[in-house]
């Protein structure tokens, strides 16, 4: 089916509704530990007041144990903490929630770096900012103590986790910013104690923590952006990729930063790699009143982006996180969907979904194991095909009018013995004055290891205009050769 079916099929069921619909609506929080039934102790008279206090039942859920004397204090358990009074403290230190977080088996080293990804730090660890804040708020974090583990990341409860000595924290992937949770501290090292003076029928305890993925900066960074409701769970580890930079592979998206600020994240050119369908920027010929946004990529060239694809781009870090377009929307009869690929990823759009989950990011991210293949996150991949290539490039003239078109060559041989690679496939990115860019598929390397492009007449630009160009060929091994190179509009 062509682009422009693709855009009735999409502007048919968008007519009529709110800008808004990308909002959508969050889950209530729900603890990924299994809470015990409301009642089952009171809280003993010299912890009221405290347990009050510090939020009482809504926040540390009900007592489960009965008190009992834990050195020179007296103790409780709650669903959530430990609760301890010393009467051989005066003033406000006689209460204070026991430190039990170790207990739970959980202990991360500190970050070695910990990067720009705007998360507070605390003796070496990144703190998750909603973590920080509801730290602050429970008695200025004297209750939380010192944190025992970094951010993690639990796929199973779709939850984001950090463990302190006295408190664990999560935020369910799919809840509003600033909602946070505890977890069940109290109930899982109470344990069989608890479960023994069980009071009613309703009453569980929680068998162990679940395991979950420990949180790198670049994690961080991306949670910022929607976290893995939107971008996946990660496919490998962090790597070093070919170009010297920190990478990682995600369900939908390549994450790339610098090693020594592994916190400022980009994304790689995703659907650029995958060579996925390119159509050449044209005129607009829809606006608003058919639901679509037109993004000029190239003077008054550029594409109709639907308006569920451009508030989920304004709503997920724009256009700097996704790239300019690189075609229309286009249907996909084998996978059913109405897809519209950018730079950096593509978006699908599912009419019959739940609403909040139409817009979705396209799961490219598999596909760039199986083709680009870094070797650390591949155990099956034949060395022999994997050789590493030298690419040269260089345009047909330095300088060219502004009614003249334009040829680009690529040559790609082997490094190893400067033999001609045969059917590669470069990928040729122009990007303008005005920082648009434009995508081009060269052919085929021949038997020579040669590849060229005709560009077209760009018209729109004026003399004196640069041109940068790069031609990038994929790699498997260290990722994409790329290489940079430019031009001149002159008009004598």
């Amino acid at each position: 089916m062509t682009h422009r079916a693709a855009f009735r099929f999409i502007g048919t069921v968008l007519l009529g509704l709110s800008a808004a619909v990308l909002a959508g609506c969050a889950a209530p929080v729900s603890s990924a530990i299994i809470p015990v039934s409301t009642g089952t102790h009171d809280v003993d008279i010299r912890l009221r007041e405290f347990y009050s206090d510090i939020g009482g039942a809504d926040v540390f859920g009900p007592a489960i144990s009965e008190i009992f004397e834990r050195g020179d204090s007296y103790c409780q358990y709650t669903d959530k903490a430990l609760l301890c009074y010393s009467p051989l403290e005066t003033g406000a230190g006689r209460f204070y929630l026991a430190d039990i977080g170790r207990q739970m088996g959980i202990s991360d080293e500190p970050e070695t770096v910990a990067g720009d990804s705007g998360a507070p730090i605390l003796n070496g660890y990144n703190i998750y900012p909603d973590f920080y804040t509801r730290d602050m708020q429970l008695k200025d974090g004297q209750l939380a103590g010192a944190p025992i583990s970094r951010v993690r990341y639990n796929y199973d409860e779709q939850q984001v986790e950090q463990y302190f000595e006295n408190l664990g924290f999560y935020h369910r992937f799919d809840s509003p910013d600033g909602e946070v949770g505890l977890i069940s501290y109290g109930a899982y090292v109470c344990g069989a104690d608890c479960r023994s003076r069980k009071t009613g029928p309703e009453f569980a305890i929680h068998e162990a923590p679940s395991n979950s993925l420990v949180a790198s900066p670049m994690d961080l960074s991306l949670q910022r952006l929607g976290g893995p409701e939107i971008f996946g769970r990660p496919l490998t580890d962090v790597y070093v990729a070919g170009d010297g930079n920190l990478e990682r592979v995600y369900d939908n998206v390549v994450v790339f930063a610098p090693q020594d600020n592994p916190g400022a994240i980009r994304l790689r050119p995703l659907a650029i790699y995958l060579n996925m369908n390119v159509t050449n920027a044209g005129p607009q010929l829809f606006g608003s009143e058919q639901n679509v946004v037109f993004y000029a990529t190239m003077g008054d060239l550029g594409y109709h982006v639907p308006v569920m694809f451009d508030q989920f781009i304004a709503q997920h870090g724009g256009m700097e996180i996704s790239g300019q377009p690189i075609a229309e929307t286009m249907m996909y009869p084998e996978e059913n969907v109405a897809r519209q690929c950018f730079a950096n990823y593509c978006l699908d759009y599912y009419p019959n979904a739940a609403e909040g989950m139409r817009t979705r990011l396209a799961p490219l991210g598999a596909r760039y194991l199986d083709t680009m293949a870094p070797l650390v996150a591949r155990d099956d991949v034949n060395a022999s095909a994997l050789a590493p290539v030298a690419l040269q490039v260089g345009e047909e003239r330095a300088e060219i009018s502004s009614s003249e078109s334009q040829r680009i060559y690529a040559l790609v041989t082997r490094q190893s013995d400067n033999a001609p690679v045969e059917g590669a496939e470069p990928l040729l990115v122009l990007m303008f004055p005005d920082q648009q860019s434009q995508s081009f598929s060269m052919f085929p390397t021949n038997s020579e290891g040669m590849s060229t492009y005709d560009l077209p007449v760009f018209s729109g630009l004026s003399s004196g205009s640069i041109v940068i160009y790069q031609v990038c060929v994929e790699q498997p091994a260290d990722g994409p050769a790329c290489v940079n190179d430019s031009y001149l509009i002159w008009d004598n």
